[in-house]
């Protein structure tokens, strides 16, 4: 595996430079300053011989065998998972691209996916169906035509149904559908 690196010659002469210096110069004593700076004499400067000079880059390739894996930092890494399993249908970016928050990295799409959406779909039809039952049976109650057995039994089923929809309206919002758009009947075959 072969890795390149990029030394910055310039700086590493000064270095250099400045280590030579302190060693053959030992009566002058080094002040520590808060900043950390690296600082020397003109008398320093000039024995080494130093210029000031514009610094150059220049790049050393060096070869590194290995057995095994390098791997990047844990800061710099992501794993990806999908909400709802199926087939990658479109990779938007290479292996080892730069990617930014929020982008689109692949669509996932497949049986999973549309049967979701339709799962949804019944579970809101199933939705409609008991809030409109237990309206029903609300009203007979206070009626005094049936029992008020059979509201608690509708008022059950009714929130049956709203934790199935609002369970898989989140789901569909987790992977960036829109639940109302796939109610009104436009059903995707895959997901960003």
């Amino acid at each position: 595996m072969i890795i390149m690196k990029r030394i910055y010659l310039h700086y590493a002469f000064i270095i250099l430079a400045l280590m030579m210096a302190s060693c053959s110069n030992k009566t002058e004593t080094a002040t520590e300053t808060e900043s950390e700076a690296i600082a020397f004499t003109r008398q320093q400067f000039e024995t080494v011989g130093m210029k000031i000079g514009d610094p150059v880059t220049d790049t050393i390739y060096d070869e590194i065998r290995t057995n095994g894996f390098i791997r990047p930092a844990p800061d710099g890494v992501a794993q990806i998972t999908a909400l709802v399993e199926g087939q990658v249908s479109g990779v938007k970016h290479a292996a080892g691209n730069y990617v930014e928050k929020g982008a689109v990295l692949l669509n996932v799409g497949g049986s999973k996916v549309i049967s979701l959406q339709n799962d949804f779909v019944k579970a809101c039809a199933q939705y409609d169906l008991a809030k409109q039952e237990q309206e029903r049976i609300s009203s007979l109650v206070e009626d005094k035509i049936i029992a008020r057995k059979d509201l608690l039994t509708a008022q059950n089923t009714y929130k049956i149904a709203m934790a199935e929809k609002q369970s898989l309206q989140a789901l569909l919002k987790a992977i960036n559908l829109d639940p109302a758009e796939i109610e009104a009947g436009n059903i995707h075959s895959n997901y960003n």
